[in-house]
């Protein structure tokens, strides 16, 4: 998966988070990474990432890019 994106209509719903744990059980290994200015989108992705992972995730960078390394639970 290259992108993501929820609707604003739809953001705030736990659409985004639903969705985004089902796809991190499907394969073990994950970088998650967002564009920079992405303030809102690094903030989103770590809560989740944490959350789901149980804070079991390294900060790194993908290029420029921040990004989230972790394995699936």
């Amino acid at each position: 998966m290259s992108e993501s994106f929820i609707i604003k209509k739809d953001q705030k719903q736990g659409i985004g988070r639903l969705a985004a744990q089902q796809v991190f059980d499907m394969f073990r290994k994950w970088i998650v990474a967002q564009i920079e200015s992405g303030i809102i989108s690094q903030l989103f992705w770590e809560q989740v990432i944490s959350d789901y992972t149980q804070g079991q995730f390294t900060k790194t960078h993908l290029g420029k890019q921040p990004a989230y390394e972790f394995e699936s639970i």
